[in-house]
């Protein structure tokens, strides 16, 4: 969601100019997100159950300076549970973290390259809900890094 302040003028039946205000603010839709509580095993389960026709991706150059622990705080602190981490050898990690939005259950998935890469994956049942996560994550870690 974004925001932004526009002025106009409008002059309707030879009246005086009516003044519109117009504004946008940057919110992220994580302000609505709820931390719930889930096992490896239930997480891993919904994941299988979940269909990639409703999985969302993002994939974005590593932020300088950004430690797995770093990203991991990063969504720890905007309603996401850490569930899990895989790690895969030469290759890099991923983390697993759940979240809640709109009374639905949120999956993610965040893979950190070796190489510089990373990716979001984000499953739910609805995939609009995916795709606001999703985007949203990505805005998460490259916004904490131009503060």
């Amino acid at each position: 969601m974004a925001a932004r302040i526009h002025s106009t003028s409008s002059i309707t039946n030879n009246s005086n100019p009516t003044k519109i205000h117009l504004f946008t603010s940057k919110i992220s839709p994580l302000i609505f997100c709820k931390s719930p509580t889930i096992s490896r095993d239930s997480f891993r389960s919904q994941w299988i159950e979940i269909s990639d026709k409703n999985e969302q991706k993002q994939m974005f150059k590593t932020p300088q300076g950004k430690t797995n622990e770093n990203m991991k705080e990063i969504f720890e602190q905007n309603s996401f549970v850490f569930v899990a981490n895989r790690i895969i050898p030469n290759k890099g990690v991923s983390m697993y973290f759940v979240t809640e939005l709109n009374s639905t259950t949120i999956l993610l998935e965040l893979s950190i390259a070796n190489l510089g890469k990373c990716r979001i994956i984000v499953r739910s049942k609805h995939n609009w809900l995916s795709d606001i996560v999703c985007h949203a994550g990505k805005s998460l870690i490259l916004d904490e890094v131009n503060k």
